[in-house]
Protein backbone atom coordinates (compact mmCIF):
# COMPACT_ATOMS: atom_id res chain seq x y z
CA UNK A 1 0.00 0.00 0.00
CA UNK A 2 3.19 2.41 1.01
CA UNK A 3 3.93 1.82 -3.00
CA UNK A 4 0.68 3.31 -4.04
CA UNK A 5 1.51 6.39 -1.97
CA UNK A 6 4.77 6.56 -3.06
CA UNK A 7 3.41 6.23 -7.28
CA UNK A 8 4.17 9.55 -8.83
CA UNK A 9 0.61 9.33 -10.67
CA UNK A 10 -1.19 8.72 -7.36
CA UNK A 11 0.79 11.84 -5.57
CA UNK A 12 -0.13 14.08 -8.69
CA UNK A 13 -4.28 12.77 -8.14
CA UNK A 14 -4.85 14.21 -4.43
CA UNK A 15 -8.36 12.70 -4.43
CA UNK A 16 -6.41 8.72 -4.95
CA UNK A 17 -4.16 9.93 -2.64
CA UNK A 18 -6.89 10.25 0.05
CA UNK A 19 -9.20 7.22 -0.85
CA UNK A 20 -5.42 5.35 -0.30
CA UNK A 21 -4.78 7.25 2.99
CA UNK A 22 -7.91 6.73 4.06
CA UNK A 23 -7.78 2.64 2.89
CA UNK A 24 -4.87 2.65 4.75
CA UNK A 25 -6.40 3.96 8.29
CA UNK A 26 -8.81 1.52 7.49
CA UNK A 27 -6.66 -1.51 7.23
CA UNK A 28 -4.20 -0.33 9.97
CA UNK A 29 -7.72 -0.32 12.26
CA UNK A 30 -9.45 -3.50 11.56
CA UNK A 31 -5.69 -5.53 10.98
CA UNK A 32 -3.51 -4.14 13.69
CA UNK A 33 -6.12 -3.21 16.37
CA UNK A 34 -8.92 -5.08 16.98
CA UNK A 35 -9.67 -3.97 20.21
CA UNK A 36 -12.76 -1.42 18.88
CA UNK A 37 -10.72 1.28 21.72
CA UNK A 38 -7.95 0.80 19.90
CA UNK A 39 -9.09 1.73 16.77
CA UNK A 40 -11.15 4.78 17.45
CA UNK A 41 -8.34 7.43 17.30
CA UNK A 42 -6.89 6.07 14.36
CA UNK A 43 -10.74 6.02 12.90
CA UNK A 44 -11.86 9.91 13.76
CA UNK A 45 -8.72 10.99 12.84
CA UNK A 46 -9.00 9.96 9.78
CA UNK A 47 -12.75 11.02 9.24
CA UNK A 48 -11.15 14.58 10.44
CA UNK A 49 -8.43 14.44 7.50
CA UNK A 50 -11.22 13.38 5.17
CA UNK A 51 -13.31 16.38 6.07
CA UNK A 52 -10.68 18.55 5.79
CA UNK A 53 -10.02 17.07 2.23
CA UNK A 54 -13.39 18.33 0.72
CA UNK A 55 -13.47 21.59 2.88
CA UNK A 56 -10.51 22.17 0.89
CA UNK A 57 -11.63 20.95 -2.03
CA UNK A 58 -15.14 22.14 -2.25
CA UNK A 59 -13.57 25.65 -0.77
CA UNK A 60 -16.43 27.42 -2.67
CA UNK A 61 -19.34 25.36 -1.67
CA UNK A 62 -21.12 25.27 1.83
CA UNK A 63 -20.94 21.57 3.12
CA UNK A 64 -23.10 20.18 5.83
CA UNK A 65 -21.86 17.98 8.26
CA UNK A 66 -23.64 15.15 10.28
CA UNK A 67 -22.07 13.21 12.88
CA UNK A 68 -22.74 11.65 16.26
CA UNK A 69 -21.69 13.03 19.45
CA UNK A 70 -19.19 10.10 19.45
CA UNK A 71 -17.90 10.68 16.40
CA UNK A 72 -17.08 14.23 17.23
CA UNK A 73 -14.17 13.85 19.78
CA UNK A 74 -12.98 16.62 21.99
CA UNK A 75 -9.73 17.82 20.06
CA UNK A 76 -11.31 18.15 16.38
CA UNK A 77 -12.91 21.74 16.38
CA UNK A 78 -13.85 23.78 13.68
CA UNK A 79 -10.01 25.40 13.52
CA UNK A 80 -8.30 22.20 13.48
CA UNK A 81 -10.62 20.99 10.24
CA UNK A 82 -10.19 24.10 8.42
CA UNK A 83 -6.51 24.80 8.98
CA UNK A 84 -5.21 21.27 8.76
Amino acid sequence: MNSFLENNIVLQNMLWLQIIESFKSAVLIYKTHKSKGKGIPIRDTQMAKNLSFLVKKLSDKKIIVWTANINTPLWMDKQWVVNS
